[in-house]
C-alpha cells in the first residue's frame, strides 16, 4: 500500500500548536503607508460615500476628508477637506469620483497615522491643517 502524501497548504500542514497566538494585521499583508497602527479588526474604519466630483478624478489614499455640507437631508457624504469644516476621515485607498458618488473606506477613529504622509487639496494652509489634526484628536486619531 502506498504512503499517503502529507496534506497541502491550508489542509492541516503547519497548523499552530494549541495555545499559539496568531497575529494578523486588520488590513491584510499590505496596507496604506500612512497608517502606523490601527485598532483591532475594523474598528478604525468606516464605510463612506464620496461625493461626485467630475473634475476630481482619482482621490489618493491618505487624502484628508470632511463631511459634505451640501449633502441632502439625511445623507452623509464626504468631500476633500478644504478648511471650511472639521476633518472627519482619511481615505483608505484611492478612489475615482469622476463617474458619480462612490463608496469608499475611511480611517475615522482609534489609530495612529504618519502626519507627513497625509494629503490635502491644494491651497490648504498650515493653520487649516493644524485644525484638521485637532479634529482628528477628538476621535483618537493620533498623528506621529
Amino acid at each position: 500500500m502506498a504512503a499517503t502524501p502529507p496534506p497541502g497548504p491550508g489542509v492541516g500542514a503547519g497548523l499552530p500548536k494549541l495555545g499559539s497566538i496568531l497575529i494578523t494585521p486588520a488590513y491584510g499583508v499590505w496596507g496604506p503607508n500612512f497608517i502606523v497602527r490601527e485598532a483591532n479588526g475594523y474598528l478604525s474604519r468606516e464605510e463612506i460615500i464620496l461625493t461626485h466630483a467630475p473634475a476630481g478624478g482619482v482621490y489618493p489614499e491618505g487624502l484628508v476628508l470632511m463631511l459634505d455640507a451640501g449633502a441632502a437631508a439625511g445623507e452623509v457624504k464626504y468631500v476633500p477637506f478644504d478648511g471650511s469644516g472639521d476633518a472627519a476621515g482619511i481615505l483608505y485607498q484611492q478612489k475615482d469620483v469622476s463617474e458619480g458618488d462612490t463608496s469608499a473606506v475611511a480611517i475615522v477613529r482609534v489609530c495612529e497615522v504618519q502626519r507627513a504622509m497625509l494629503k490635502f487639496v491644494d491651497g490648504t494652509t498650515d493653520a487649516q491643517k493644524d485644525a484638521a489634526y485637532s479634529s482628528f484628536a477628538a476621535n483618537h486619531v493620533v498623528m506621529r
